[in-house]
């Protein structure tokens, strides 16, 4: 018996099944990969041109023109790039009877810098100053005594100067020095 096994065993040796063939091998990934490094370089450098454009554009100051054609300068930041002293100024608020006096430094700054020279020149200077006083003159005097009546009275000045400003404009009013003098016979009004 065991005789017999052993002859099966070497028949069923060589009866056994030929091997599989193996799958065909697939292409490996990194066929792919200078296409992808290609890919990402074009989108590197369109992305980079891309933003250096956009940031480009805000290269040229903002201009507008107004009805008469003549172009006007805005600024290109939020932050004044100059400013001019008008030195001091004596005005009478509105209603005072003319005892109340309000005695103030007034600075404006501006954006860009063309524009001090424009508001400095001897045609504007004059203009400037009497923009300022109609404004400060028009002023109530309990709107001048407080913080946001004053900063009214700011806004009030930038728009009458910017009206006129060609080669910039005004971006900040500053009161270094600011007090009132009530002559007698003031008497406050409520």
């Amino acid at each position: 018996m065991a005789e017999e096994e052993e002859e099966e065993r070497q028949e069923g040796d060589e009866e056994a099944p030929p091997p599989r063939p193996l799958p065909p091998k697939k292409g490996s990934a990194l066929r792919y990969l200078p296409l992808v490094l290609v890919i990402l370089l074009l989108q590197a450098a369109g992305g980079y041109y891309l933003v250096r454009w956009q940031l480009s554009r805000g290269d040229e100051p903002l201009v507008e023109a107004d009805e008469s054609g003549r172009v006007r300068t805005l600024p290109e930041g939020d932050e004044p790039e100059a400013s001019v002293d008008l030195g001091e100024i004596v005005v009478n608020p509105r209603a005072s009877a003319a005892r109340l006096f309000l005695v103030t430094q007034v600075t404006v700054a501006v954006g860009p810098a063309a524009a001090a020279d424009e508001i400095e020149m001897e045609d504007n200077l004059d203009r400037v100053k009497d923009q300022v006083i109609a404004a400060l003159s028009g002023a109530s005097p309990q709107q001048l005594r407080s913080r946001s009546g004053r900063e009214t009275v700011k806004d009030e000045i930038k728009l009458r100067l910017n009206e006129f400003l060609y080669d910039g404009q005004v971006m900040e009013v500053y009161f270094p020095s600011f007090y009132m003098q009530a002559n007698s016979g003031y008497l406050e009004e409520n």
